[in-house]
């Protein structure tokens, strides 16, 4: 699924007067439109494979079980990785209001989860007073703003000799080089580096560097990659400390990740 580009979400929504939900679906690695924004806001759900958002200057990750938030006239553009499916919902402004002002990753909840689903059946159904799919809208978007939000985005930080070790460790993420040698290779020193990167991203050089590693791990698995061979290539020594650390990262083991993804693409079907 490829984020549509202004024209399209336009002319969905001149068929429906305030919002468009549909499901959709994308087979293996695709990248999406060029950064692009548009006057509605957009809600994104994965019920398998992994959607990867880059917004302002940070990327969004939108595994299964979560639903990404896009606020109205937010540049944006996105990546698939793996069978992905699930739903998106494009809204005009006037129902924003109740979201966060800033693109948001947020936990899908059993309820979200059937709306979403029900919206968009009914979608395919509804009178031309749209009263049924504008009750479970309403209901939605009330649930959707007691939603937790969950931090799993990945900050890139501006100033240019950061911004270039933190692509050198995105490109390898298996790279184990220690925060002195990361520090030195941009003439750094170890304090410095880790005051520069906190102030910067909001999170500290090893916190970056896991969610970096968590990141690529997401994408290899969507992708088909085994624990063992994903572990290996994030630069996990064992198995048993990748397992861990990606249970702290996300509330659940890639054992339970996986059948949770099985569950909900039944659903999205």
């Amino acid at each position: 699924m490829e984020i549509r580009p202004k024209a399209f979400v336009e002319k969905m929504l001149r068929k429906r007067e305030h919002f468009s939900v549909s499901s959709a679906e994308t087979r293996g690695h695709r990248d999406g439109k060029v950064a692009h924004q548009h006057p509605e806001g957009q809600l994104s759900i994965v019920a398998d494979g992994l959607l990867i958002i880059s917004v302002e200057g940070a990327s969004l990750m939108l595994p299964p079980r979560r639903i990404g938030w896009i606020p109205p006239e937010t540049v944006h553009a996105g990546a698939s990785h793996g069978t992905r499916m699930g739903w998106v919902a494009y809204l005009h402004r006037s129902l924003c209001a109740r979201l966060p002002k800033r693109p948001t990753i947020l936990k899908l909840t059993p309820l979200t989860e059937a709306l979403f689903a029900r919206i968009c059946d009914a979608s395919k159904k509804e009178t031309s007073d749209g009263a049924p799919g504008d009750k479970l809208m309403d209901v939605l978007l009330d649930e959707l703003q007691a939603a937790e939000s969950e931090g799993l985005q990945l900050p890139i930080p501006s100033d240019p000799r950061l911004a270039d070790l933190a692509a050198a460790l995105i490109h390898n993420p298996s790279d184990r080089r220690s925060l002195y040698d990361c520090a030195r290779s941009i003439g750094f020193s170890e304090r410095s580096l880790s005051r520069h990167f906190r102030s910067e991203t909001k999170m500290s050089f090893v916190e970056w560097r896991t969610m970096a590693r968590m990141k690529r791990a997401l994408e290899q698995m969507a992708e088909g990659w085994s624990v063992t061979d994903t572990s290996i290539a994030v630069g996990y020594d064992s198995v048993s400390s990748f397992i861990s650390q990606f249970r702290r990262t996300f509330g659940a083991t890639p054992a339970h990740y996986r059948r949770g993804v099985e569950r909900l693409s039944s659903i999205a079907h």
